[in-house]
């Protein structure tokens, strides 16, 4: 009611007075311009919303890759894989008695590890060529072989620090 009574009162007075153009533009263009930067923002959060999506995306495509990389011949088939835990099971097994064994390094040893290494990359050549080429038996073979040697050159290792801790042992009985 007060408002009526006041837009009675003041009549005249309000039919007279003129707008100010100048203050009304000056709001529309800074409304314009707020819509424009909230409008960009908005894109702005979208184009890195959209990146980061892109990015954890390629990310985890790259790991599920990885992750399905040939590592070990048990991806093939089973029989291969009972095979090749047998024989890891063997090479850690003379691993352990070859670590256990307390003696000086022997002149042949780092030679017999530079060889393990070597199987090493050899083993890990083999499981590329199967995963480029698809099943190829020569490679299987081979990577089986890559085991048998590296059994060997273990046992030779052994051997070898035997021998070692052997002349070790006769030494020190000369000695006394």
């Amino acid at each position: 009611m007060k408002i009526e009574e006041y837009i009675h009162k003041n009549k005249k007075e309000l039919d007279s007075q003129l707008p100010d153009r100048e203050k009304l533009w000056n709001s529309i263009e800074n409304s314009l311009l707020q819509k424009r930067v909230k409008r960009l923002q908005i894109i702005r959060w979208v184009a890195a919303s959209v990146m980061v999506l892109l990015v954890v995306g390629s990310l985890i495509r790259h790991e599920l890759i990885i992750n399905d990389q040939l590592t070990s011949l048990s991806k093939i088939n089973k029989e291969l894989g009972k095979k090749e835990l047998d024989y890891k099971n063997k090479i850690a097994t003379k691993w352990t008695q070859f670590a256990s064994i307390k003696a000086g390094e022997s002149p042949i040893e780092p030679m017999l590890i530079d060889e393990l290494k070597n199987l090493d990359t050899l083993y890990l050549k083999g499981l590329e060529e199967i995963e480029n080429t698809g099943y190829n038996e020569r490679a299987v073979v081979i990577l089986l072989k890559t085991y048998e040697k590296r059994l060997r050159i273990i046992e030779q290792l052994i051997y070898e620090k035997q021998k070692q801790r052997n002349y070790e042992n006769k030494n020190i009985q000369v000695e006394i």
